[in-house]
Formats: structure tokens, sequence, C-alpha cells
């Protein structure tokens, strides 16, 4: 919320590739895969939904681009928690 870009962490003790496709079923825009080597590098690895692409990035530049793309819409927090792992689980 430090730049006004709300974020879900899924920590969980899941597969990147299960965490990846339960995104991807939320329709999640931007899916970051951050590890050692993106903090390391500060570049990010951005699977973005409406091009179906997998890019590199530096941070600052995708921060100006959700900035960008966002600028004339509110802003509002999420109702959940930021921590995937913290949520209500729904059983059906």
């Amino acid at each position: 919320t430090q730049n006004q870009i709300r974020v879900d962490i899924d920590e969980r003790n899941e597969s990147v590739g299960k965490r990846i496709r339960e995104a991807e079923t939320e329709w999640i825009p931007y899916i970051l895969v951050i590890g050692e080597r993106e903090v390391n590098a500060k570049n990010l690895n951005v699977r973005d939904r409406e091009l179906g692409s997998v890019t590199e990035i530096p941070f600052d530049e995708f921060v100006n681009k959700i900035k960008d793309k966002t600028k004339d819409k509110p802003f509002s927090k999420l109702n959940f928690p930021r921590n995937v792992s913290s949520r209500p689980q729904i059983m059906v």
C-alpha cells in the first residue's frame, strides 16, 4: 500500500506452479514470483494476464506501469488479509 498498489502474498507451502495456477483462476492481472535471484537483481519476472506473456522488468518500471494504468481509478484496500494463508477457507 506504500505505492497504493494492492497485492496478495501467497507464502503457502505449495509448489510455485500450483500457486501460479490458482492466481490465474482468480483472474489476477499480474503475477510475480519473487525469490532470492529477483531480490539481488532488483528485477521482476512479471506474468501479464492481458498479454499472455512473461517479461523481466526493473521494480521501479513495474510500479510506474501499475500507477499509470490505475491513475484515474479509485484505490481501495483489500477486504482480506494480504497473506493468502491468513484468509478464511471456503470448503465446498
